[in-house]
């Protein structure tokens, strides 16, 4: 915050948005250009601890069918990674 300031007031439509990326469980974008696509999606550590796991893609190469099994596997990796969380000592 004290370097960056506060991404509320820098990023349109924050409150949507982050609501609907709460929803759904994952943020998807594409770049300013449309050349790339990003995937995301969080999980919290057994701490409490906001963790995330995402990728990144040509657009070109990815096709929406394409992107909802990224999701997919990025998903299923988080829950694998949230476990794993659990299980280090």
């Amino acid at each position: 915050m004290e370097c960056n300031g506060d991404i509320a007031e820098l990023w349109e439509n924050y409150e949507s948005d982050i609501a609907l990326i709460r929803k759904q469980g994952y943020c998807e974008s594409l770049d300013q250009n449309g050349t790339i696509r990003s995937f995301a999606v969080a999980f919290r550590t057994p701490t409490g601890t906001l963790a995330v796991i995402g990728c990144h893609c040509p657009a070109f190469r990815c096709s929406n069918a394409k992107g909802h099994l990224i999701i997919e596997e990025i998903g299923k990796a988080a829950l694998e990674l949230a476990d794993k969380f659990h299980t280090v000592e």
